[in-house]
């Protein structure tokens, strides 16, 4: 069996991997719907 630091070590990195998985996902999907950077009004 793991010991109780293991387990926890694993949890953490597990939940630390969902948890930027699904920030990348949500800033991505952002990024799409904004489309490209659009220039500064004085400039073209």
């Amino acid at each position: 069996m793991l010991s109780g630091a293991a387990l926890v070590a694993i949890v953490l990195v597990t939940g630390g991997a969902i948890y930027l998985t699904i920030f990348f996902w949500v800033t991505v999907q952002r990024v799409n719907e904004l489309g490209p950077p659009k220039p500064p009004p004085g400039q073209h």
